[in-house]
C-alpha cells in the first residue's frame, strides 16, 4: 500500500476494519487493487442493469479491498441515489468530489471530476438542497468539457430553487 493510498484511505474513513493506516496493511497492494478493480466492475455492470442494491453490495466491497480504487466512491454514490438513500449517496459523492480534486494539479476539471460534481449536485438537489446543487451545475458547466445535459439539469435546479422560494 502506498503512502499516498493510506493517506486517503484514512482522511476518508475506509480501511478495512476501520484501523488507522499503521505500516503494511492487507487491504492495500496490487493484489488488493485487482481484487477492487474486479469489484468496482461488477458494480458498473450491475449498476447497468439497474440492479442498484446488488451494485452498492458489489463497490463497498471494491472499496473495502482497496479504498482508492478509482470510480468506486461515484459508482457508489450513484447507486445509492438511485435506491432514495440520499445521506448515504451525499456522503459518497461528497468522497468522489474530494479524490479527484486533491490529485488533480490541472486548472480546468477533468472528466471524472465533472461527473463527480455532476453527481453531488444531482444528490443534492434529490434533497431538496437546490442552492447547493446550483453551485455544484455551475462548477461542472465551467468545465471544458461540459455537455448540454448538464446545462439543462442545471436550469432545472435554478427553476427548482426559484419555484421552492
Amino acid at each position: 500500500c502506498t503512502t499516498r493510498q493510506m493517506a486517503s484511505c484514512a482522511r476518508i474513513g475506509v480501511l478495512r476494519g476501520g484501523e488507522a493506516p499503521g505500516g503494511a496493511d492487507e487491504a492495500c497492494g496490487a493484489v488488493a487493487s485487482k481484487e477492487a478493480r474486479m469489484h468496482r466492475d461488477e458494480g458498473d455492470r450491475l449498476y447497468k442493469g439497474a440492479k442498484y442494491e446488488q451494485a452498492v453490495e458489489a463497490y463497498t466491497a471494491a472499496l473495502q479491498a482497496d479504498c482508492s480504487v478509482e470510480g468506486a466512491f461515484g459508482g457508489r454514490a450513484a447507486a445509492l441515489l438511485m435506491t432514495s438513500q440520499y445521506g448515504a449517496a451525499l456522503h459518497d459523492a461528497v468522497r468522489a468530489v474530494e479524490a479527484c480534486t486533491v490529485g488533480a494539479a490541472e486548472q480546468h476539471m477533468q472528466v471524472d471530476c465533472m461527473h463527480a460534481q455532476l453527481l453531488l449536485a444531482k444528490t443534492l438537489l434529490a434533497m431538496g438542497r437546490g442552492e447547493e446543487a446550483i453551485q455544484h451545475y455551475s462548477a461542472v458547466s465551467r468545465g471544458a468539457d461540459a455537455r448540454d445535459a448538464r446545462t439543462h439539469d442545471r436550469r432545472v435546479a435554478m427553476q427548482c430553487v426559484q419555484e421552492a422560494r
